[in-house]
């Protein structure tokens, strides 16, 4: 089967307010999945054994008032491993114990390493508690039970070894650099304050450092170089990296990417077999793989280098 992986949004409700990002556009913002979905939803993956990661984000988890029934019921599956992203608010070793279940790992997303980094970009947030959360958890539960994510920017810059060494320092080894993005009528008139070269001096210095000290600690860190240039390979590509999308009402969209083309929905007894007929149709012809990758919104950019968002979704 070729979805071992899906990504499931809970809801689009979130308790910061981050000047960066789209899912305060969406047009279900402020939106969660209902009781009666949920349920719907996980007797829907118990019946169908070829996932085997399930990955929940879009808005704050934490917030939604059914994640509880939702990790409860679905950690009984065995084999199903659960990655649940966070922007580190709410995160506490307090919270429930099966929270910390083998097969979960949490993800925390850093906009900055001090509070200074996140003015005029995230708000109601204390960076300094979120840090004392993440150090707590590693203690109590293993640092195996989440993994970092820092979105660089030209202001943050400055923090990026410090965020490595806290990493380090807890003992964290899936770590993660992404560069920040920017999307047309939503974020991208912070483009030219907080964008970030990567080939600038004072990025490579900064870098090279980095990498140095990673290897005298046995740390990798994924996401530090430049994004490749596009090649002419899709995800056809590469196994396992096509994850459909199941939203908040049950619909379901092929790919990540891809997340404007709805396919039908859970609740329909064929939703599988459309799937199935989308991939054995892109699988076998590349142009039309091509086709399909070149309207990715997850690559798509402009000559700017500005992601655009499709207004079926976005309110822009």
């Amino acid at each position: 089967m070729f979805f071992d992986n899906i990504f499931i949004t809970l809801t689009y409700k979130c308790n910061c307010f981050c000047s960066k990002c789209f899912t305060r556009k969406h047009v279900n913002k402020n939106k969660e999945i209902t009781k009666e979905m949920l349920s719907y939803l996980t007797n829907w993956i118990n019946d169908h054994n070829f996932f085997k990661k399930i990955s929940i984000g879009t808005g704050e988890p934490l917030t939604c008032n059914y994640l509880s029934n939702f990790i409860d019921d679905i950690t009984k599956k065995p084999d199903l491993k659960l990655r649940i992203l966070t922007n580190g608010k709410l995160f506490s070793p307090n919270l429930p114990d099966y929270f910390f279940n083998k097969e979960i790992k949490w993800g925390v997303t850093l906009d900055g390493f001090d509070q200074k980094d996140l003015e005029g970009l995230q708000k109601n947030l204390n960076i300094d508690n979120v840090k004392n959360n993440i150090a707590l958890v590693a203690k109590k539960w293993g640092p195996d039970v989440l993994y970092l994510n820092y979105t660089l920017n030209k202001r943050n810059l400055g923090n990026l070894f410090n965020y490595v060494n806290f990493a380090n320092e807890n003992n964290i080894k899936d770590v993660y650099v992404t560069k920040i993005k920017f999307f047309k009528g939503i974020n991208d008139h912070l483009k030219e304050s907080l964008d970030v070269d990567y080939n600038c001096g004072n990025a490579r210095d900064s870098i090279s450092s980095i990498q140095d000290f990673c290897s005298l600690n046995n740390l990798k860190i994924k996401g530090l170089e430049e994004t490749r240039p596009p090649s002419s390979k899709t995800c056809f590509d590469y196994a396992n990296t096509i994850s459909p999308i199941i939203d908040i009402d049950g619909s379901i969209s092929f790919c990540q990417g891809r997340e404007d083309v709805v396919i039908g929905n859970i609740k329909e007894s064929d939703c599988i077999d459309k799937m199935m007929k989308i991939y054995s149709e892109l699988n076998k012809n590349r142009i039309a793989q091509q086709q399909w990758c070149s309207l990715c919104l997850m690559k798509s950019r402009d000559e700017e280098n500005i992601y655009h968002l499709p207004v079926s979704l976005y309110e822009i």
